[in-house]
């Protein structure tokens, strides 16, 4: 049956390799690795041997190997953990780091000034770390070393307490070796008890890089961990930024209250040495680093904040002036609308005094027909008067049908008109529509060649800063270098002047002993 680290069985599932724990929402892995994976015997098969540290990491994660991280790691987290270290404890301190790996930051400790060792399982990587950084390691587990009780300052557990099958058991190991005022200063994945798989793999999120079920055995919340220092009466805990925020916790850990030094203080003490020097000037260096790097991500958001304003400035104005534009046409399409309506009322009014000139030159006409006929047809008068009458009718029926027949020709002119209006506006409409949509095209080829020079640029100021830091540093491993032959030269005046004065010493014992053989 899977178990948690705090006992309990109930668990649900996460994922096809994680079981959630209800009670401490400590990750726990679901495959069941035998004990002896924790302890190396063999470098060449067991998991945590040689091809762990040259094959697995970098093929199998993704990961620099160990030839690459010796490198890094001094430069980045190293630097990190140190500062961290000094808040809360001074050279020259006794430290031993379980799962120290390449040991730079055991070489970076001792560089500090603090009196210093490394335990790691795998012989080899043992044997890689004292020739690469000639400092003390041990081949664990911490289990197995002779260490006297309350003789060590700090135990360092950087990226290992997820790795430990019983992490409650080996914490408790370590616990009576530190001094009363002593702690513990541990890096570990941090797991938020409100992530969900389905959710963390839909936003390819950091985390998901984590979920190594065959060496990660428990990925602890903030819960969870408190829970288990707490049950070991570790009561004090100071949680830290860790480097890796996003993914990691980084926190102190102790029985009594800490004193939390300053940072000129911490300062003060490494100018005692040499070496604390040096390694002054690295947290120097790396403070540096990420002012320029917190520098240069303000810079670009505020180039990005720019250039969004001129875009948004540039849609705007454009909008602007094809509104104006189109403005401008309803204008003179609203003045070609007037003078086409003052034509056509122009028009009718000729047709109406054409209209009215014929009227009145019909009843001039009708008149003198009248007095001839009055003239000549006196006797006849009545029937010429209902003759007339029946031709006036006649001749309004006429004028009404001719003023129909112009009202109808009036609105078929006035429809056809109208129809030619609307054909004109489609055809300007649809000309207007491609110009906008040949415009568009080119300010957007215009935009990408522009963002694909600002970022040409940017890529090479970059490289550029990047290669002076890598120039500086390696001016900085070229002085601490000399330094440490200027060391070892020291080392063995002292040890010849050592020696000479033993040999005085004795020849002066000598003396003695003989002069005190001749009196007697």
């Amino acid at each position: 049956m899977l178990n948690c680290w705090c006992g309990n069985t109930d668990l649900s599932v996460f994922s096809d390799d994680y079981a959630k724990c209800s009670a401490c929402e400590t990750l726990v892995s679901r495959l069941d690795p035998p004990m002896a994976q924790e302890t190396v015997s063999d470098d060449e098969t067991d998991f945590y041997g040689k091809q762990y540290w040259l094959g697995h990491q970098q093929q199998e994660l993704g990961y620099p190997d160990i030839y690459a991280r010796a490198r890094s790691d001094l430069k980045e987290r190293n630097i990190h953990w140190l500062k961290a270290l000094l808040k809360y404890s001074l050279p020259p301190d006794k430290i031993l780091e379980l799962g120290c790996g390449h040991g730079s930051f055991v070489a970076l400790m001792s560089q500090a000034g603090y009196d210093v060792a490394g335990v790691e399982m795998s012989p080899w990587v043992v044997e890689f770390g004292r020739k690469t950084f000639e400092v003390p390691i041990l081949v664990g587990p911490v289990e197995d070393l002779e260490i006297a009780p309350q003789s060590l300052d700090v135990i360092v557990l950087m990226d290992v307490l997820e790795h430990l099958s019983n992490p409650l058991a080996t914490i408790e190991r370590c616990l009576p070796l530190l001094k009363p005022s002593g702690f513990l200063l541990i890096q570990t994945p941090e797991f938020q008890s409100t992530m969900r798989y389905e959710a963390l793999v839909a936003q390819g999120d950091p985390f998901l890089s984590l979920l190594e079920p065959r060496e990660h055995l428990y990925l602890f919340s903030r819960q969870s961990v408190t829970q288990l220092l707490h049950q070991l009466d570790v009561k004090h805990l100071y949680f830290e930024p860790a480097i890796f925020s996003h993914y990691d916790m980084f926190l102190v850990a102790a029985k009594t209250p800490l004193v939390i030094h300053s940072v000129e203080t911490g300062s003060a003490a490494l100018q005692k040495t040499v070496g604390g020097r040096m390694a002054l000037s690295m947290i120097d260096l790396r403070d540096i680093q990420l002012e320029c790097q917190r520098k240069l991500e303000i810079a670009d958001a505020d180039r990005t904040a720019r250039l969004k304003q001129v875009h948004i400035l540039t849609d705007q104005l454009e909008q602007q002036r094809l509104a104006q534009q189109e403005l401008a046409q309803r204008l003179e399409q609203q003045q070609l609308e007037q003078q086409k309506l003052q034509q056509q009322r122009l028009e009718q009014q000729r047709l109406e005094q054409k209209v009215e000139q014929r009227l009145e030159q019909q009843q001039l006409q009708q008149q003198r027909l009248e007095q001839k006929v009055e003239q000549r047809l006196e006797q006849q008068r009545l029937e010429q008067q209902q003759k007339l009458q029946q031709q006036k009718l006649q001749q309004q029926q006429l004028q009404q049908q001719w003023l129909e027949q112009q009202k109808l020709q009036q609105q078929k002119l006035q429809q056809q008109w109208l129809e030619q209006q609307k054909l004109q506006q489609q055809k300007l409409q649809q000309q207007k529509l491609e110009q906008q949509r040949q415009q568009q095209q080119k300010l957007e080829q215009q935009r990408q060649q522009q963002q694909k020079l600002q970022q040409q640029w940017l890529d090479q100021r970059l490289d550029q800063r990047l290669e002076q830091q890598r120039l500086e540093q390696q001016k900085l491993e070229q002085s601490l270098a000399q330094q440490r032959l200027v060391q070892q030269r020291l080392d063995q005046r002292l040890e010849q002047q050592r020696l000479e004065q033993q040999k005085t010493f004795f020849n002066r014992v000598k003396k003695v002993v003989k002069r005190l053989v001749g009196k007697s």
